[in-house]
């Protein structure tokens, strides 16, 4: 709960919360589903997804969620993640 919290405790509007916390919810889900963050601390990798979501949050605009959320997945697996994605 401390990534929820996170986002929380960041001065984002009431909206601006909901928004980012189904972004943080989604984009945790689709990663374990896809098994990417097996053998890695999960509480830290979820806090560090909350960081992500924070930064890119904070200079959103009237962008669609599933557009975000995507930008949130990239930036939260990286490069390499991305080159292999390309690869398939």
């Amino acid at each position: 709960m401390k990534a929820r919290r996170m986002i929380f405790e960041d001065g984002f509007g009431p909206d601006d919360v909901v928004f980012l916390t189904d972004a943080l919810e989604g984009v945790w889900a689709e990663t374990m589903a896809d098994r990417l963050l097996n053998g890695l601390d999960q509480s830290a990798e979820r806090e560090r997804l909350a960081s992500i979501i924070i930064t890119l949050g904070r200079h959103r605009t009237d962008e669609a969620p599933d557009k975000f959320r995507s930008r949130v997945k990239n930036a939260f697996l990286g490069r390499s993640q991305l080159s292999a994605d390309a690869a398939e």
